[in-house]
């Protein structure tokens, strides 16, 4: 048997190897690449049922400017705040709200850390578009904004930058009643459920959750349909591994038709 026999089954058998490694591991890589829950600071959205997607907060939030017909939007406007003075909102406790008179308005202490979510319905269709759906958060819910006189308030303080909010727009908060707008607070105070009927105009609010003290500060949102870079670049080692494992059995038989030993 020839020395350049013997190599070529050495080599075959190392390519077994490399095979089994490849195809063993490769699907992890690819499996991390696209299973990162969407994180939004320290603020992680779980999970989101029904009309709803996630998007970010630029230009213009007046009537008109960002119309989406199937779905609402929420967007993070704020991450690991810590309030300089105490913060109004409209609804504090778990429960259905579906009236003015039913919510459980509160001040947020000065001091507290928090991420704040936005809101924003605005259909293309002005005869009524009823939007459901559901928010579960990682952190617990501290309150609600739901009226117009709490939104225009609190935009100097939780207004992302840049953004053209809707102030004076009498209404741009939710109009509470059960036949047309109602969000409820899970018991646990991590989901937020919504049933909002828009009418040709905007129906818009904030939901605050808990921050973590410490946690860096961003207004962006972090994940998206696009995967990250460190999440291409996992999925860039998984792709060249197999590119190479291709080249390699394709240089291994012509190695080995140009050795065959004669008889």
């Amino acid at each position: 048997m020839s020395t350049s026999y013997v190599a070529v089954r050495v080599l075959l058998c190392q390519a077994k190897r490399v095979k089994h490694h490849i195809f063993k591991y490769a699907p992890v890589a690819c499996l991390l690449a696209f299973s990162t829950a969407p994180a939004w600071g320290d603020a992680i959205i779980l999970s989101t049922t029904g009309d709803i997607q996630t998007g970010t907060l630029t230009g213009s939030l007046l009537p008109g400017a960002q119309e989406n017909q199937s779905d609402d939007v929420i967007s993070l406007e704020q991450s690991s705040l810590s309030l300089q003075s105490g913060l109004a909102v409209d609804a504090t406790a778990s429960g259905v709200y579906n009236t003015v008179a039913g919510l459980t308005p509160g001040l947020i202490a000065a001091g507290t850390v928090i991420s704040d979510t936005y809101f924003h319905s605005d259909p293309v269709l002005s005869s009524g578009t009823l939007f459901t759906g559901s928010i579960t958060f990682s952190q617990n819910i501290l309150g609600v904004i739901s009226e117009t006189s709490t939104l225009d308030a609190t935009d100097s303080v939780l207004g992302a930058p840049g953004v053209v909010y809707a102030e004076n727009d009498r209404a741009r908060g939710l109009e509470l009643a059960p036949s047309e707008d109602q969000f409820t607070i899970s018991a646990d105070l991590r989901t937020l459920s919504f049933s909002v009927m828009t009418w040709g105009n905007i129906d818009d609010l904030r939901v605050i959750t808990a921050g973590v003290e410490g946690a860096t500060a961003t207004t962006q949102m972090a994940p998206s349909a696009t995967p990250e870079p460190d999440t291409m670049a996992i999925l860039g080692i998984g792709l060249v591994a197999v590119s190479l494992l291709r080249k390699r059995q394709r240089r291994i038989p012509a190695a080995a038709s140009t050795t065959e030993p004669r008889l």
